[in-house]
């Protein structure tokens, strides 16, 4: 894990790793097909020459932030649509990426999040604007936040973008915590 990396990991602890991770690339590729938008966020942290604790602290307060984002994001997108039919429910796969650097003074924590089954009545801009307006209203937000619609192919591309660092050694960077997926969906993989 990232806020060990200092410690030697034990040989069944990188063999359960590695398995992780190749089991979560074919199960992220099912959910991509359902996704239609892809998001970037950016946090206030900036992780340069930080310690492991302080990170550690940061990236909590960057998970709660996600589940504000998330809760307020639905009720932005359907009202109570998602609570009274699981149909309604959006996608949300969110990954919190920036840990593994602490050498780069311009780096922050951000987030990459890969949404869908999102209200068709919504513009690119319309999502935009209500993903930006949910994300500043948390505590770790930036005022920067960067929206582009996936085409069909483009998908998985982009989950292994947003999982790049766990080649390096975070392995939980996509955030299941706050993942999102309606059972619809789920029902289909």
């Amino acid at each position: 894990m990232w806020y060990t990396q200092h410690k030697p990991q034990s040989p069944q602890a990188k063999w359960l790793d590695a398995r992780a991770q190749k089991a979560q690339l074919p199960f992220l590729a099912k959910i991509a097909k359902h996704c239609s938008h892809a998001i970037t966020l950016q946090t206030r942290f900036k992780t340069f020459n930080r310690g492991s604790q302080d990170l550690l602290d940061d990236y909590e307060i960057t998970r709660h932030s996600l589940h504000q984002l998330r809760m307020q994001s639905n009720r932005a997108l359907t009202g109570n649509g998602w609570q009274r039919n699981a149909r309604y429910t959006p996608i949300f796969v969110p990954a919190i990426e920036g840990l593994l650097n602490t050498y780069d003074r311009h780096k922050s924590l951000h987030i990459h999040l890969a949404v869908g089954n999102l209200p068709a009545r919504f513009a690119d801009a319309d999502l935009l604007a209500i993903y930006r307006d949910c994300w500043l209203s948390t505590k770790c937000a930036k005022d920067d936040v960067v929206l582009d619609p996936m085409w069909e192919g483009q998908e998985c591309g982009w989950l292994s973008y947003m999982t790049k660092e766990e080649p390096k050694g975070k392995a939980n960077s996509v955030d299941y915590h706050n993942t999102q997926i309606p059972e619809h969906i789920v029902a289909q993989l």
